[in-house]
């Protein structure tokens, strides 16, 4: 498979990945694939091209964009998670979603728990809205990546956190957790009465034995408190595209979040 990329080829790629590298350098800085989408994308999003750029006929009708249902009916077959698309919302990215969240669901000075080492635009994200952040550090043993829950207790109580950011599948380690340890976590949230803001864009890498889990699927008071945001840029290789991320919220909180307003946030539609 490797054998069929054309280094001379993708050195040519105006995108940021391999423009930006010097000459003879392979760039391994960004995560995006130097492989094409696949057929069925190119084949949908040219039929796009060729056929209607136009406003779409649900424009001005949120509740009929097709992304939604679509979603939902894609959590169903893929994870056996059951959800109502009413709540979905679009987002030109994940950055852009999880902003919106901290800013109707926190105020400056509240607390957001992350697993780290982490994403930079989401640390960039936290600090950039004056928002406290407590990083909870995955530590590197034998065995892996290994889950502290005692850890994270202990960061959520002493630290005042109102948010745990929580990146299943984690980036950058590529960590899964297991049901044990997302029930471990679960319970700490209850315990603590957080929002869980749960970033599940690499859901779809996910190889055997390990299996991914949305969170907002283990009980109905873990779904009453999640927001979920996933993508498609990471398995479908399509981030230039700014495929809209998907939120499905409907967080009740026994704090006093805004929970219509983080399952209304302003939605900026891509397709």
């Amino acid at each position: 498979m490797f054998d069929d990329l054309d280094l001379s080829s993708l050195a040519r790629r105006p995108g940021v990945k391999w423009s930006r590298a010097e000459p003879g350098v392979l760039p391994a800085w960004i995560a995006e694939m130097d492989f094409p989408p696949a057929p069925a994308v190119q084949e949908a999003l040219m039929r796009w091209v060729q056929e209607d750029l136009g406003y779409p006929s649900w424009d001005g009708r949120p509740e009929q964009i097709p992304l939604r249902a679509a979603f939902a009916e894609r959590m169903r077959e893929r994870h056996g998670w059951v959800l109502d698309p009413g709540p979905v919302r679009e987002f030109t990215d994940i950055n852009q979603g999880l902003q919106a969240v901290l800013r109707v669901a926190t105020r400056p000075g509240d607390g957001v728990a992350l697993h780290t080492p982490a994403y930079p635009p989401f640390l960039e994200t936290v600090t950039g809205m004056e928002r406290r952040l407590h990083p909870v550090p995955y530590v590197l043993q034998d065995e892996g990546w290994v889950f502290d829950a005692e850890r994270l207790d202990q960061e959520l109580a002493d630290g005042g956190c109102r948010v745990l950011l929580l990146v299943n599948p984690h980036n950058p380690t590529g960590r899964v957790l297991r049901r044990q340890e997302l029930e471990a976590v679960a319970e700490l949230v209850r315990r603590h009465d957080l929002l869980v803001i749960s970033d599940e864009s690499h859901s779809d890498l996910v190889h055997s034995p390990h299996r991914h889990i949305p969170f907002a699927s283990l009980s109905s008071e873990a779904a009453a408190r999640t927001v979920t945001l996933t993508s498609a840029s990471k398995a479908f290789n399509v981030p230039g595209y700014a495929a809209p991320s998907r939120t499905s919220a409907r967080p009740m909180c026994a704090r006093p979040f805004p929970a219509r307003r983080i399952c209304t946030a302003s939605p900026t539609p891509s397709v």
